[in-house]
């Protein structure tokens, strides 16, 4: 089963940036448009990392990292935004991806990220919850 991503942001041209910067990686990437629709894809499968942009209409990208973080631990977040200072203001220890980053340095960061994930996922001695008896 490959590594999974979910991609969250409310503007379209970000969303699109996005998508070109992660294709190509042998990931499964999903794309949300806003919180509610990447609950649902939450719901549908846990990804091994969320990103997700700040400031979107209804629930914003905090919240939605720490309702993802609460009900599953084990999802590696990150907040992309142009705000650097936002989780220090908020007392939130979630690491944050300058919406300005090079692209080929977010590719490198996922693919580390995700493959680290994979690394502990597939170990000798861990059990996952789906061969447990």
């Amino acid at each position: 089963m490959p590594a999974s991503v979910l991609v969250v942001d409310d503007e379209p041209a970000a969303l699109d940036a996005l998508r070109r910067t992660l294709r190509n990686l042998p990931l499964e990437v999903r794309y949300a448009q806003n919180a509610v629709e990447a609950l649902a894809l939450v719901a549908a499968g846990v990804p091994d990392l969320l990103i997700s942009d700040f400031s979107m209409p209804g629930m914003d990208g905090l919240a939605l990292l720490q309702q993802v973080k609460q009900h599953h631990p084990g999802v590696i977040c990150f907040l992309h935004t142009s705000f650097r200072a936002l989780p220090s203001t908020f007392g939130v220890d979630i690491p944050v991806l300058d919406k300005a980053c090079d692209p080929a340095a977010l590719r490198q960061l996922v693919w580390s990220i995700v493959d680290e994930q994979l690394a502990v996922r597939t170990s000798p001695g861990r059990r996952d919850s789906a061969t447990s008896t």
